[in-house]
C-alpha cells in the first residue's frame, strides 16, 4: 500500500489525514484538514447530540471523503471516538454517519481501542520507544483527552500499570468555567487541581527512575507554534522534546491571558487550541514537577497519524502486538502484587495450568487468545482476598472488572473476572448457567476454570512442593504425575475437589499420582 487516507470523528473535532509512504520508512501527510464539531459539551453533560449537528457532520465526513478521492488513496478508514458512545443518542449517530459514507465501512471504537492506539501511536512515532530490548529506563506514557488524562508507566520494557483519571479539557473547564478573569491565582489553582489528582499515581512509580515523559496532546501544534511560529507538520511520525524551562516559560507567557486575548497575542493558535493549550501546559509543568524529571517529549494525539503508521509500519506493528500482550501480563502481575497475592503460588499455578492447557489444547481446539487469558487469570485470581477470604470470588471479580489491563478487550477482560469468581467458588461445577454470557464464552469460561481450579490445587499449600509434572491424555482420563519429597495430602484433597468441574467440562477423569522422591 503507498496511500492511505483516515477521517476521525472526535467529541472536539472531525479530522482528515491522507497520507503516503516515504523515503526510508517515513510516512508523509499529504493532505489533512480538521473542522470543529464540539460535542464534548453536550456527551459530557449527558445531553444529545442535536439532529442538525448530525447532518453538519455527515456533510463534512461526506466532503472530506471527497477530498481524500483526489488523492487516489487505496484504503479509505472512518472511525468514531469512544466518547461518542456516552452521548444519549449514540446510536443515532452511528447509524447516521453509516448511510451517509455508504460503502465505506464506519468503525465505533470502544475505550480498549483507543488505549491500544494510544500506546501503538506512542511507540511508533518515538523511535527510542519503539526498541524494547534496549529501551529499558522507566518512562510515562501520557495523553489528555476531552473526557479523562491516561497514563501508562513503562517499567523494565513493557507497562506494568495503567490508570484513567477523570480529569480531561471539558472537567477541567467545568470546575473553571465561573472564574471570568485569569490571573497568577488561576494558573496556582489548576495546577494544584492537577497535582491533586496525580499525587495518587505517584505511589505506583518507582521514586527517582523515571527518565523519560511522553506526553500526546490535541495541543501538539499550538505549543510547537509557540516555539517556533514557522513550525509545520510534514510527517506523521514528528514529535518535539521540550525542557522544563521552556514549559513554564509558555505557561508564564499565557497563565493570566483568556482564550480570546491568547488568541490576539499568538494568532498562529487555532480557536480550539487557545481554549485548551494553558491546560496542557499545566499538566505538562504538574507532571514534570511531580516526576522531577528535566524535559518531556510532545507526541500529536491524532488517531489518523497512529492509523497510517500501523498500515505503513507493519513490520514494528508486529512485535508491538506481542509487546502489548506481554505489558498486559506485566500489568497483571503488578496489580496481583498490589493486592497482595502470593506471587510466588500465582507464578506456580500458571506454569500447572498452562501445562494443562498445551496438553488439552489440540483435542478441545482451545487457542492461542484462550492461553493469553489464562495467564492473566492465574495471576489475578486471588486478588479478592485483599478485600476478604470469605467475598473472594465476588470481590475478585469486581477488582478485575475495574482494572486497565492493556491488550484485553472489555469484553475479554469481563470473561477474565468471572473465571476468577468462578475458581475461588467451591460451588461452580462446570455448569453453564451464566445468562450475562453468550454461548461460546461460557465455554470458555468453563474450560479455562475448570483448569485453573486443577492448577491451584497442585499448589495448595502455597509450597511450591512439586520438583517434577508432566501431563498425558488417555480416551476417558487426564493423568498428572508429579515428584516431590514432601508432604501432599492437602494437594491431593484440592485435587480430588476440583476433579467435579474439570470431568463435567471435559468429560475426562482426573488422575494425580505422585511419586515420592528421596532427597
Amino acid at each position: 500500500m503507498k496511500r492511505y487516507a483516515c477521517i476521525f470523528v472526535g467529541c472536539n473535532r472531525c479530522s482528515l489525514k491522507v497520507a503516503q509512504r516515504g523515503a526510508g520508512g517515513k510516512v508523509n501527510i499529504l493532505d489533512q484538514a480538521e473542522f470543529p464539531v464540539n460535542f464534548g459539551s453536550r456527551i459530557f453533560a449527558d445531553e444529545a447530540v442535536s439532529a442538525q449537528s448530525v447532518s453538519e457532520l455527515c456533510r463534512i465526513i461526506e466532503e472530506y471523503l471527497s477530498i481524500a478521492a483526489q488523492s487516489a488513496p487505496e484504503k479509505v478508514d472512518i472511525f468514531i471516538s469512544a466518547a461518542l458512545r456516552r452521548a444519549i443518542n449514540s446510536i443515532y449517530i452511528y447509524e447516521r454517519i453509516r448511510d451517509a459514507v455508504k460503502p465505506y465501512t464506519v468503525h465505533l471504537m470502544s475505550d480498549e481501542d483507543e488505549l491500544v492506539g494510544f500506546i501503538e501511536g506512542m511507540m511508533l512515532t518515538v523511535p527510542e520507544i519503539v526498541d524494547t530490548q534496549e529501551f529499558k529506563s522507566d518512562s510515562l506514557m501520557v495523553s489528555l483527552k476531552g473526557d479523562s488524562f491516561l497514563l501508562a508507566y513503562l517499567k523494565d520494557g513493557t507497562v506494568c500499570y495503567i490508570t484513567r483519571i477523570p480529569l480531561g479539557y471539558r472537567k477541567l473547564t467545568a470546575m473553571t468555567e465561573n472564574i471570568t478573569e485569569r490571573s497568577e491565582s488561576f494558573g496556582r489553582l489548576l495546577t494544584e487541581i492537577v497535582t491533586n489528582y496525580i499525587r495518587p499515581v505517584r505511589m505506583h512509580l518507582r521514586k527517582g527512575k523515571i527518565r523519560h515523559i511522553y506526553f500526546s496532546s490535541t495541543d501538539f501544534d499550538g505549543i510547537a507554534k509557540l516555539k517556533n511560529p514557522e513550525f509545520k507538520r510534514r510527517g506523521a511520525d514528528e514529535h518535539l522534546w521540550l525542557s522544563k524551562d521552556e514549559v513554564n516559560g509558555m505557561y508564564q507567557g499565557m497563565k493570566d491571558l483568556m482564550p480570546n486575548q491568547l488568541q490576539r497575542k499568538y494568532p498562529f493558535l487555532e480557536e480550539s487550541e487557545s481554549a485548551t493549550v494553558l491546560y496542557t501546559l499545566v499538566f505538562c509543568r504538574a507532571l514534570l514537577e511531580s516526576i522531577s524529571t528535566d524535559s518531556l517529549c510532545m507526541i500529536p494525539s491524532d488517531i489518523g497519524n497512529a492509523l497510517a503508521m500501523y498500515q505503513f509500519k507493519q513490520t514494528k506493528f508486529d512485535r508491538l502486538t506481542d509487546w502489548i500482550a506481554e505489558s498486559g501480563y506485566a500489568s497483571a502481575k503488578e496489580a496481583a502484587a498490589r493486592y497482595g497475592v502470593d506471587l510466588r503460588h500465582a507464578e506456580e499455578t500458571e506454569y500447572y495450568a498452562l501445562r494443562f492447557f498445551d496438553t488439552l489444547k489440540k483435542r478441545y481446539t482451545l487457542v492461542k487468545r484462550e492461553r493469553y487469558m489464562l495467564r492473566i487469570c492465574a495471576m489475578l485470581a486471588e486478588a479478592g482476598q485483599f478485600i476478604g477470604e470469605e467475598d473472594r470470588a465476588a470481590a475478585s471479580e469486581f477488582l478485575i472488572n475495574r482494572m486497565e489491563i492493556l491488550g484485553l478487550t472489555a469484553r475479554e477482560r469481563f470473561l477474565c473476572a468471572r473465571i476468577c469468581a468462578h475458581t475461588a467458588d467451591p460451588a461452580y461445577i462446570g455448569i453453564p448457567t451464566d445468562r450475562d454470557l453468550a454461548e461460546n464464552e461460557q465455554l470458555t469460561c468453563a474450560q479455562l476454570t475448570a483448569v485453573l481450579k486443577l492448577a491451584e490445587a497442585v499448589d495448595a499449600g502455597r509450597k511450591q512442593k512439586i520438583n517434577k509434572l508432566t501431563c498425558s491424555l488417555t480416551e476417558d482420563s487426564f493423568t498428572v504425575r508429579a515428584s516431590t519429597s514432601k508432604n501432599t495430602h492437602l494437594e491431593m484433597y484440592d485435587f480430588n475437589s476440583a476433579r467435579t468441574c474439570f470431568r463435567q467440562v471435559y468429560g475426562l477423569n482426573p488422575v494425580l499420582t505422585i511419586k515420592m522422591v528421596k532427597i
